[in-house]
C-alpha cells in the first residue's frame, strides 16, 4: 500500500486527516480523547498535525506488531 504524501497544509480537520490516513474520524477522536494524538481545537472543530497523525498511527500499528517499511 503506497503511502500518500503529508498534505502542504500544517492543519487538517479530522474528516480531512482521517481520510488522509484511511480512517474515520471517531477513531481519530478516540485517540484525541485517550491523550494519544495532539490537537488543536480554535471553536467547535478538532485540528490536527498531519505529522502527528502519522506518528500516531505508526506507533499504534508497531504496538499491534506490524512492522513499518523503512523505520
Amino acid at each position: 500500500m503506497a503511502v500518500p504524501p503529508i498534505p502542504e497544509r500544517p492543519f487538517l480537520n479530522l474528516s480531512e486527516a482521517a481520510t488522509f490516513v484511511g480512517l474515520k474520524p471517531p477513531t481519530l477522536r478516540r485517540a484525541i480523547r485517550c491523550g494519544q494524538l495532539v490537537y488543536a481545537r480554535p471553536g467547535r472543530a478538532y485540528l490536527v498535525r498531519p505529522a502527528d497523525v502519522v506518528s500516531w498511527l505508526e506507533s499504534e500499528l508497531r504496538r499491534s506488531g506490524i512492522k513499518i517499511k523503512g523505520k
